[in-house]
């Protein structure tokens, strides 16, 4: 299943869960129940409409955009490898993420974190590499889910 798909199904339901739980709560359990069925249809029409339009909007882009990608970065720290992997993995559980792919002798660390008020979730892949005996590239990237 698509992320659009999911997407449009989370806020959906979620829109029709609240609406009837908020009808059910002041009108009664017909109420709810009307308000439940109401409310998945007008949120999976909302989120359809929105939907439509950001790919609407993102196919008139450049070829090359896909939309994936929020951040990228890289950065040089002065420290081992063994050790630069194991700050990289501290920060990513700090952060909340979970760690879905840990491959320390290829230098590779994949999370995933959750939904929040800001995003949907998102991925984030980070590839350490050796530049000079204690340097070490750090590039990160932060995708959708």
């Amino acid at each position: 299943m698509s992320n659009y798909w999911k997407t449009l199904l989370r806020r959906g339901v979620s829109f029709g869960i609240f609406i009837g739980i908020y009808y059910g709560i002041s009108d009664g359990v017909v109420a709810g129940i009307i308000g439940l069925t109401t409310g998945i249809i007008f949120g999976l029409l909302g989120s359809l409409s929105i939907g439509a339009l950001q790919h609407w909007s993102t196919r008139k882009m450049a070829a090359d955009y896909n939309g994936s990608v929020h951040q990228t970065e890289t950065v040089c720290l002065d420290m081992p490898l063994d050790a630069a992997f194991e700050r990289c993995r501290k920060i990513l559980t700090s952060s909340g993420t979970k760690i879905v792919l840990e491959q320390e002798h290829r230098g590779i660390l994949k999370g995933k974190m959750g939904m929040s008020w800001k995003s949907f979730g998102e991925i984030i892949l980070i590839i350490l590499s050796r530049q000079m005996t204690d340097q070490v590239s750090v590039k990160y990237l932060v995708l959708r889910k």
